[in-house]
């Protein structure tokens, strides 16, 4: 692990569509650990954790539209100051 560079951990939840992945941004165990791990003095080069959701697909007659969602938790204790506002997620375009 090199912690002279920023690092973003990234976490596939099997099982978990986009929907319950909304809800588990605050008030979950999955927040409250995140958050837990982020406070960490040995995590300050980590930049962020996201976790994304299994595929969800919205079937039309002649097409089928697949997308995920993902949520970022910020390292606010992050040692790198560009890292902290980076756009590491586009934000959805429709």
């Amino acid at each position: 692990m090199d912690e002279s560079k920023a690092g973003l951990i990234v976490c596939f939840l099997e099982g978990v569509n986009g929907f319950e992945l909304h809800k588990l941004k605050s008030g979950s165990g999955l927040q409250l650990m995140t958050n837990d791990v982020l406070t960490k003095d040995k995590f300050s080069h980590v930049a962020g954790i996201g976790y994304f959701s299994e595929s969800m697909v919205e079937k039309g007659s002649n097409f089928e539209d697949i997308f995920n969602s993902a949520l970022l938790f910020r390292n606010h204790k992050c040692k790198f100051e560009k890292a902290k506002t980076f756009e590491f997620l586009s934000p959805p375009r429709f």
